[in-house]
């Protein structure tokens, strides 16, 4: 049996009233949120809830979360990249490959 605690669900209720207040408004159908660090990690959502206000470009992203480093997600996540992210990413391949290939290329 799942126990839910309340906090969390005061929580949700709060975020949502929140959310609410900011005049934003839910966004359907996304499947996958990943927020790019400095560090080479990235914060994971798996079916989160997403809102968004657009007027003020501002976004909200609910729902359980993982931190992975980005090597291990890296073939999924290319096509979500930049090219200036991809070129980034290029150079931080180098930096914590050192004495290997020194010309990194990332294509999609």
């Amino acid at each position: 049996k799942k126990t839910v605690h309340k906090t969390t669900i005061q929580d949700d209720k709060k975020f949502k009233t929140t959310v609410k207040k900011l005049g934003m408004q839910p966004l359907q159908d996304i499947d996958e949120v990943n927020m790019f660090k400095d560090d080479s990690t990235v914060i994971q959502f798996k079916k989160p809830e997403v809102f968004a206000a657009f007027q003020s470009n501002a976004f909200a992203v609910m729902g359980p979360a993982e931190t992975k480093h980005i090597k291990d997600i890296l073939p999924e996540i290319l096509t979500q990249l930049s090219p200036k992210d991809l070129q980034a990413l290029s150079e931080q391949i180098k930096r914590e490959l050192p004495g290997q290939q020194k010309n990194c290329l990332l294509y999609t």
